[in-house]
């Protein structure tokens, strides 16, 4: 928590649902930024999809930036704000629970792209940060 990731991103083609962006390996299930299955940009973790309200245009250069805060994931495209994340939780084929408000997310950076699935795009000027400082001389 406490992370923001920055990056220009030029698509050369029309996404397909499951189109990753950045990836890492997961104990079970998947955690990756990619394309959705209603083709707006989100991300997955473990058996948990998140959308953002957002879909990314093709061949127009956009800077995005997700902040990852205790609970909320915010995504911002050209310094706007846009939309914090919903999700849905998903087991066996199955949509259990829908609506999902609490965002957590680990920033998946093992891989920009992906060994299996990568999405059809430049992607320049990655850049991670820390979103927020902790005033640590109050700390016990």
């Amino acid at each position: 928590n406490g992370n923001a990731l920055s990056f220009d991103i030029t698509l050369s083609s029309e996404p397909e649902s499951g189109d990753i962006l950045f990836e890492s390996d997961a104990a079970y299930g998947t955690h990756d930024i990619r394309i959705m299955s209603n083709g707006k940009l989100g991300f997955t973790r473990e058996l948990y999809d998140y959308y953002f309200d957002y879909t990314l245009p093709v061949g127009e250069k956009v800077n995005i930036k997700i902040v990852t805060q205790q609970q909320v994931t915010k995504l911002y495209v050209n310094g706007q704000f846009v939309s914090n994340a919903t999700g849905e939780f998903n087991h066996n084929g199955t949509t259990k629970k829908s609506g999902i408000t609490n965002a957590t997310f680990a920033l998946p950076l093992q891989r920009i792209g992906s060994e299996t699935n990568a999405v059809q795009a430049t992607i320049d000027k990655v850049k991670v940060t820390a979103a927020y400082r902790y005033n640590k001389s109050k700390w016990i």
